[in-house]
């Protein structure tokens, strides 16, 4: 198992860390690769964005601790 990346957001009232994952392997005489990711690990609360619109301003909270598992089969 391979880790494909960890990354660290600053510049917000709290750290937010994603990781992510793959898995390879042969099924069948198919390549096949299994990947899993986690963004904002530890569930973090925060302000992903602040603008203004037409004089109105705004926030968007951000992603809670979302993971996500796929694969890809090579045939």
């Amino acid at each position: 198992m391979d880790v494909l990346y960890r990354t660290f957001h600053e510049g917000e009232s709290a750290p937010r860390f994603n990781l992510g994952s793959r898995y390879s392997t042969r099924i069948d005489g198919y390549d096949t690769v299994f990947r899993l990711t986690v963004d904002n690990l530890f569930d973090q609360r925060y302000w992903r964005d602040a603008g203004e619109y037409m004089g109105d301003n705004y926030l968007f909270q951000g992603a809670p601790l979302t993971a996500r598992l796929s694969a890809s089969i090579n045939f």
